[in-house]
């Protein structure tokens, strides 16, 4: 039997938001057969030219447990270190494909130290999985001229001065598996060090959208309880699942393309800021795991949020200090000059309109 849940959401837009994306894809090949080539590009490399197909569920779920592992890791550090009155928006994911691409060039315990942060010691497998999903979430469906299906589109580019050459064989991975542009920057000194910058484009088209009508201005109050004013979407679902967890309640609401925004609202007994340091990887698939379909009547805040982080700190305090030192070891990337990291960064954005 359904039970009917009211769902408000208090969590944004001044301070904090929690919500991950996630994809379940499975195993159909059929939706990759392409009417329209041209639609389907990632860093303007066509890859039109690949033997498309969906991750398996079981790889998909391989990457994910991988995936939140980093994630949570990265919530806990960056919530703890940001000031207040700031919006918290990253993107592991993204993350991991700089990180892996750049340690295909990595060697010695420069090498071991990227892999234990990215949590992982297969790292070809690993290579496969990010190409699969890499694929798959640039994929914008075919025909017709209003593109309906939901896409994730990653963005990998390295950074280096001119005075040296990659060695050819991190060109192809960095490029067939990944995407990547690699640059030089001209004039650069000679002890410049690399830069891997990464960014994530994600266009979010709602399975049931929103009606613009139905929004309006509505009481919203942020994780400090301080009250305002913003304009709330609003829904009501037959069928949506929420869990009623420990201390807060869940919602997933899905997007056209497998995509899927977890909202989390933390009840009176729960503070955002317990709820983001207890929860981890193993808390948070167990809780996942609890979502049942019940009536919803749902109202969202629109979001508009845009970020840009610079990841050095906090990757050498999960555990990767040598690769930012003299001692960094990428012989694998490059035989002409020693080489280390300068700046991990990243740009994210999200949007959430009615449609």
């Amino acid at each position: 039997m359904k039970k009917r849940v009211s769902f408000r959401l208090h969590l944004l837009p001044n301070r904090k938001i929690i919500a991950t994306f996630a994809t379940e894809q499975p195993n159909n090949n059929s939706d990759y057969e392409r009417e329209d080539n041209s639609r389907f590009r990632t860093c303007g490399t066509d890859i039109a030219r690949h033997d498309l197909f969906r991750p398996t569920a079981a790889d998909s779920l391989t990457l994910q447990k991988t995936n939140n592992r980093l994630a949570f890791r990265m919530l806990r550090h960056l919530y703890v270190g940001q000031k207040q009155d700031t919006k918290l928006l990253f993107s592991p994911l993204g993350l991991s494909y700089a990180l892996a691409m750049t340690n295909y060039g990595a060697e010695g315990t420069t090498k071991q130290e990227i892999n234990s942060v990215l949590g992982y010691s297969n790292a070809e497998q690993m290579r496969a999985l990010h190409h699969e999903m890499i694929l798959s979430g640039a994929y914008k469906g075919t025909g017709g001229e209003k593109q309906q299906r939901s896409t994730l589109e990653a963005e990998q580019s390295l950074i280096s001065n001119g005075t040296f050459d990659f060695r050819k064989d991190f060109v192809d991975n960095a490029r067939e598996y990944y995407f990547a542009d690699l640059k030089k920057k001209e004039n650069a000194p000679s002890a410049f060090p690399i830069t891997i910058r990464s960014r994530l484009n994600f266009t979010g088209i709602w399975a049931s959208p929103f009606n613009p009508q139905e929004t309006q201005l509505r009481t919203f109050t942020n994780g400090e309880g301080v009250k305002r004013q913003v304009k709330m979407m609003q829904q009501y679902y037959n069928k949506l699942r929420f869990a009623d967890c420990k201390g807060y309640g869940m919602v997933e609401i899905p997007y056209t393309g497998g995509f899927k925004m977890y909202v989390l609202l933390p009840g009176k007994s729960l503070s955002l800021g317990d709820l983001v340091l207890r929860t981890d990887a193993e808390s948070w698939r167990k809780d996942v795991a609890k979502l049942r379909e019940h009536s919803v009547s749902l109202q969202l805040p629109r979001i508009d949020v845009s970020t840009r982080y610079d990841f050095n700190d906090m990757l050498a305090s999960l555990g990767m200090p040598t690769a930012f030192t003299p001692q960094a070891d990428f012989s694998g990337m490059t035989t002409d000059a020693p080489l280390q990291i300068g700046q991990v960064l990243q740009e994210s954005t999200l949007k959430a309109t009615e449609s």
